[in-house]
């Protein structure tokens, strides 16, 4: 990976590291030292998608709403999207008007 940054780097092609994980290996700090870093960052604003959403299973949270509710605690604010039909109280009248059960749902709170 890091000798095809070099190389598209050699090319002329903006090229910038994201993460690299070296593991104490020497050549490989040695390699990643000759490419860019992406600095690590604390953005103000943070978009996050689908909040009702549940994420994949390794993530740290089961749903979406609780990486949301880290940020905040992190004094980042969140722009975020969700259909109306995800908020907890209005399962049961989503139900009755469409016949749907909507599994992925955000507390009222």
């Amino acid at each position: 990976m890091l000798r095809g940054a070099i190389r598209c780097a050699g090319r002329g092609e903006d090229v910038a590291i994201g993460v690299v994980e070296s593991h104490g290996r020497k050549a490989i700090a040695e390699l990643a030292s000759r490419i860019d870093r992406i600095p690590p960052r604390k953005p103000s604003v943070v978009l996050v998608d689908e909040l009702a959403h549940s994420n994949i299973e390794c993530s740290r949270h089961t749903k979406r709403f609780e990486d949301l509710m880290d940020l905040l605690e992190a004094g980042i604010d969140v722009l975020s999207t969700m259909n109306v039909q995800h908020i907890e109280s209005l399962g049961p009248t989503v139900l009755q008007i469409t016949g749907v059960q909507v599994r992925e749902t955000v507390p009222d709170w």
